[in-house]
């Protein structure tokens, strides 16, 4: 028998115990989130992505 959630982020179904996924909680509502291992490593990049900029931003505040 599958039990089958929802990605919050792309609406793909997942099988919760056949497919991977990753549960967080939202910090202002703490609202669960559950998202496909796709949506994750999106997450994560652009995650990755804004602290390459923030760095960048700070040095060339720095330099100024």
């Amino acid at each position: 028998m599958s039990v089958i959630v929802m990605c919050s982020r792309c609406g793909k179904e997942i099988d919760k115990y056949r497919n991977k996924y990753i549960t967080y909680y939202e910090k202002n509502s703490n609202a669960e989130i559950k998202v496909c291992i796709n949506c994750a490593l999106d997450l994560l990049e652009k995650t990755r992505e804004n602290q390459e900029l923030n760095i960048q931003e700070f040095q060339d505040t720095i330099i100024l």
